[in-house]
């Protein structure tokens, strides 16, 4: 992949992430300000439901990214197994 290439991904990757988490806040802000059916107010979100999901695909997203960029389509057949002596 060319350097141009890679910058690109790694741009679109990072502004996927972005907007995911600027929208990802704005749920937790509007879900913290939204009252309950008796017009009080808590600012507990939960986490198990409403955090880690949003977060595991932010981070998917940039893993993804980065393993496009740093792939190298020759890597496997420049490896070369070394010898490692252990005294």
């Amino acid at each position: 992949m060319r350097l141009n290439e890679q910058r690109n991904r790694l741009i679109d990757g990072i502004v996927d992430a972005s907007t995911d988490l600027k929208h990802f806040r704005s749920a937790i802000l509007r879900k913290m300000a939204a009252p309950y059916g008796d017009g009080s107010r808590s600012n507990m979100v939960n986490a198990e439901t409403d955090v880690l999901p949003r977060l595991n695909d932010i981070l998917d997203t940039l893993a993804t990214t980065l393993e496009a960029i740093s792939r190298d389509p020759d890597a496997e057949a420049k490896k070369q197994t070394e010898a490692v002596r252990i005294w």
